[in-house]
């Protein structure tokens, strides 16, 4: 599924601009001359003007096209793609249920990530995607009180690895997300490269990396979404 957000200056032009049917076959009558046809006596006859044409029924500027919408129904409609997977944050397993219930309870949490994603023209301005990330964590942290996003390194943080460091086998546009282990003590996971597998990092040792609820066009070449919210300047 792909959302637009459209700026509503440009949906104001593109109602100016756009004609109805029955207006665009009146102009197109009153501008295009009739083809030859032999004199008669209906020819002779004078014709009677056309009915007017009914008013287009001006749409209010808060009701959004089919398909599209502006920048807070987008940001709403992803919080509540990305409330599930907030929602298994809290129901973290507990330690005793063993490593392999929490290793898929951490490749599910990556899992959902990956299915939606906002994805902008830009990275600076009020609608790039630094500007979208901070309003989504705002939006997902009133929401769920669990949530702590201060600083750098807080539980349930999505992140974007922005360069390259081969002795860590972490790429740019890798993804992963920060967790909170049951001793305390933050790490980074991302998904391994065999199946079924998670790696874990100390947060200290990554490269750059930044959040990732919002991302580029550009930066999300051969990402696969099942809901795609595309933010337009």
């Amino acid at each position: 599924t792909i959302t637009l957000a459209i700026p509503p200056n440009q949906m104001r032009l593109s109602r100016r601009a756009s004609l109805s049917p029955s207006r665009r076959a009146t102009s197109a009558s009153c501008y295009s001359s009739p083809a030859p046809r032999s004199p008669s006596y209906r020819s002779l006859r004078p014709r009677p003007p056309p009915p007017p044409a009914a008013p287009a029924r001006a749409r209010p500027r808060s009701e959004p096209r089919p398909g599209r919408g502006g920048l807070a129904p987008a940001l709403e409609r992803l919080v509540e793609d990305l409330a599930p997977i907030y929602h298994a944050l809290d129901e973290e397993p507990d330690p005793a249920a063993g490593d392999d219930i929490r290793r898929r309870w951490q490749l599910g949490l990556l899992a959902g990530l990956d299915r939606v994603r906002a994805l902008c023209a830009h990275r600076v301005g009020r609608r790039g995607s630094e500007a979208l990330n901070q309003r989504l964590t705002e939006a997902l942290a009133a929401r769920f009180p669990s949530l702590r996003p201060e600083g750098e390194v807080w539980h349930g943080r999505p992140i974007l690895i922005r360069e390259n460091d081969a002795p860590l086998d972490l790429y740019n546009g890798d993804i992963g997300l920060i967790l909170r282990e049951p001793s305390g003590r933050p790490r980074a996971i991302f998904p391994g490269r065999e199946p079924g597998t998670v790696r874990s990092l100390s947060p200290s040792r990554l490269p750059a990396h930044r959040t990732v609820f919002a991302m580029t066009i550009h930066k999300s070449q051969g990402s696969e979404l099942d809901h795609a919210v595309l933010i337009l300047p």
